[in-house]
């Protein structure tokens, strides 16, 4: 069974590949960037291949975990809509053509759970679609997963992952590195509105094991992927401190304004997971101790 992924450079990506080739698949990476290695055999791939061209890279394939995407430097730039819709949507609507073309029998969609609007309590699969946030990215990531529900069938069963926010091994960018490298170097970290801004975030490996179980089994259909629990910047910054046996004195917070921006996203029910896959993720201190851990 070997398993064609996408967006194997990217965060997920490169540990989905780590999974499926520790699980014993083989891999084959659809990239226009990397490079053949002892580990996976590479094919020249861009998104905005032809679903001919596509279906051609794709033979010998089983299955298809596409997690590559374009995602804007600026999320609320309107010149960056083009890119995501011929990204992230058309040319996901081309890979669901040349895996039904290949003869694929399983496709999974990387798309996110912060695709749904904010609520007060954990958010559902079926709750409303709220992008307001990144409407260009996340609105693409809409179509995408029209396009992916409407193409399941028996031949090519689908599936679409939401995940909340990744963080993990590889992030090069973002408030967790900024955050571990100011306390570690003994600097301030100041943190505006309070640090009440918001998200569920899920340990990177969590998410990469379930779909390597996911391409194992025939579930569609959409499933929210989380920890269950959303944390505040404030309170990542303070389970950093704990972890590194910093000085929470480092940690200055500024007051909240009403104007300060958006609340973030809420926490994400993962009951559909638990019962499909048995999900269990870990808590956000354990999957910074288990960073740490490997970054030391």
């Amino acid at each position: 069974m070997t398993i064609a992924v996408t967006g194997a450079g990217g965060l997920l990506g490169r540990a989905i590949v780590d999974h499926l080739r520790r699980a014993g698949f083989p891999v084959l990476v659809l990239s226009g960037s990397l490079a053949s290695s002892a580990d996976y055999e590479v094919r020249r791939w861009r998104a905005d291949c032809s679903w001919e061209q596509s279906a051609e890279m794709l033979r010998g394939a089983t299955a298809l975990v596409h997690a590559a995407a374009h995602i804007p430097r600026n999320q609320k730039d309107p010149d960056e809509a083009r890119a995501c819709a011929e990204v992230n949507a058309l040319g996901t609507l081309q890979l669901l053509r040349a895996s039904e073309a290949a003869g694929l029998t399983r496709f999974i969609f990387i798309s996110g759970a912060n695709i749904l609007r904010l609520q007060e309590r954990p958010v559902h699969e079926d709750d409303a679609i709220g992008c307001e946030h990144a409407p260009y990215y996340l609105g693409s990531k809409v179509l995408g997963e029209i396009y992916v529900r409407s193409w399941s069938s028996q031949a090519l069963r689908t599936l679409t992952l939401r995940p909340s926010a990744i963080y993990g091994p590889g992030m090069v960018s973002g408030v967790f590195p900024l955050f571990i490298e100011q306390l570690r170097s003994g600097k301030p970290i100041v943190l505006k509105n309070g640090g009440s801004y918001r998200a569920d975030f899920i340990w990177r490996d969590d998410v990469a094991s379930l779909v390597a179980q996911a391409l194992q089994g025939a579930q569609v259909g959409e499933v929210n992927l989380g920890s269950g629990q959303a944390h505040s910047l404030l309170e990542v910054a303070q389970l950093l401190c704990e972890v590194l046996n910093a000085d929470p004195r480092l940690i200055t917070v500024e007051p909240a304004t009403d104007s300060a921006g958006s609340a973030g996203f809420s926490a994400v029910d993962i009951s559909r997971a638990q019962r499909l896959f048995g999900f269990r993720p870990v808590s956000l201190k354990q999957g910074l101790e288990l960073w740490l851990a490997r970054r030391s």
